[in-house]
């Protein structure tokens, strides 16, 4: 799916981009083009994580590897890759979160999701 500023990213089946995101392409929007990169590849790792912890909590190993195929893909995306523009610390955080979804360790993942997608993943009862 193509977004803010040509940024070209997907997101899980029967997942939905979050509202406020529509907001990206206002012509009176206070943010530039690279927020509004940010905005969308962040919120699409978010939907990404929780696609793989629900398949974790699900015990659906072909949802996890799907979602982990997806997440190795976002580390190339220019929010978590770009030198000039990401602090080096968020890069790592990034890096250990897909690199302990891709060996099934479930608490970072949710310790991801909990500390930067709120918004995007809402925890539904029982979670935490």
């Amino acid at each position: 799916m193509t977004r803010a500023s040509g940024v070209r990213c997907s997101i899980p089946p029967g997942t939905t981009w979050p509202a406020f995101l529509d907001l990206a392409p206002d012509e009176v929007a206070s943010f530039g083009t690279g927020l509004g990169r940010q905005m969308v590849e962040m919120n699409a790792y978010c939907l990404w994580l929780a696609h793989w912890y629900d398949g974790y909590e699900s015990d659906d190993a072909a949802q996890m590897q799907e979602a982990v195929a997806e997440l190795e893909e976002a580390s190339s995306w220019q929010t978590f890759s770009d030198e000039l523009t990401t602090d080096a610390g968020f890069r790592q955080v990034v890096q250990t979160t897909i690199d302990a979804a891709v060996a099934g360790e479930a608490d970072q993942v949710l310790e991801q999701l909990e500390l930067n997608c709120t918004g995007t993943w809402p925890p539904l009862e029982g979670r935490g």
